[in-house]
């Protein structure tokens, strides 16, 4: 029978031996709080730098974008027309200012109405002048009507085609004879058999410029009025702006790919932190739990 001293011993012994244990897992906790609030404040951090990441990101393609839709308009413009490209732009540049179109946006419309010009038969030269003539007219009907320019010049390129349904909406109307009797006479055609493409697109030219009347010179006409100036506001900060976004591409373009590593090396970080609130975890799965349940089974 086991004495009563060495009883005392054993529980003593237990006892401090419970209490190491409870110190040991105090530690072991004091530890982890540690660690949690680490990874909380990188998590808070992480977090901060993602925003302001995505912010100034977001910013940085907006302007990349712009750029690049500014670079790839002259690009267009200047295959369309190629040396004539710098006359079309100079002569078109206060028109387009007047209409509340920014240099991009004019060089856009006048290049596709080269094209057209282009696909009925005009030389690069002729096209030039042809462009600049369609563009005037399209931003006088457009003052006019209070309708934008570009739609005024879409209606204008369809009816060249043939298809003149659109310039009913302005207010003129042109028959096909009315197109094939002045393009024989532009062109000495004796019947509609001879006339060419390029005939009957001069032809659709002249007669609505004609029967645009009083629209004629309407844009500069009322360039003083509230809405001309609106327009005209509208035109210069949107040329500000692209004149911004093309000066700041070289750096966008070299600022974009450095973006792109970070936000990599950020997702990298990211799945560190979860690997280590695994580690967390785990350390509560195999120190805190064990201890505490068995904290439990004691008092009880």
């Amino acid at each position: 029978m086991a004495k009563a001293g060495s009883v005392e011993i054993e529980v003593t012994a237990l006892t401090a031996k419970f209490r190491s244990g409870i110190e040991k897992a105090n530690k072991g906790l004091d530890s982890l709080r540690d660690k949690a609030r680490a990874a909380a404040r990188e998590q808070y951090n992480l977090k901060n730098a993602v925003a302001s990441l995505a912010v100034a990101g977001f910013t940085a393609k907006k302007f990349f974008d712009l750029g690049a839709a500014v670079e790839e308009t002259a690009s267009k413009f200047e295959r369309v027309f190629g040396p004539a490209a710098t006359q079309v732009n100079e002569t078109l540049a206060k028109t387009a200012r007047l209409a509340g179109l920014t240099n991009q946006e004019m060089q856009d419309l006048a290049a596709t109405s080269g094209q057209v010009a282009q696909g009925m038969g005009f030389s690069r030269d002729a096209s030039a002048d042809f462009a600049i003539a369609v563009s005037q007219l399209a931003a006088d009907l457009g003052s006019f009507n209070n309708i934008p320019v570009a739609e005024t010049s879409r209606a204008i390129q369809a009816a060249i085609t043939g298809e003149r349904e659109q310039l009913k909406r302005l207010g003129i109307v042109i028959r096909e004879v009315d197109v094939k009797q002045r393009a024989m006479r532009i062109s000495g055609a004796k019947n509609a058999s001879q006339l060419t493409d390029q005939a009957k697109a001069a032809a659709s030219m002249q007669l609505i410029a004609e029967r645009a009347g009083a629209a004629i010179g309407d844009l500069a006409a009322t360039q003083d009025s509230a809405a001309a100036r609106a327009r005209t506001l509208r035109a210069d900060i949107g040329n500000l702006s692209n004149d911004i976004a093309v000066a700041l591409m070289p750096a966008l373009r070299m600022g974009l790919r450095g973006f792109h590593a970070l936000i990599q090396g950020t997702r990298l970080w990211a799945a560190q932190l979860r690997v280590n609130g695994n580690v967390i975890r785990k350390f509560i799965a195999d120190h805190f739990m064990p201890l505490y349940f068995g904290q439990k089974l004691a008092a009880q």
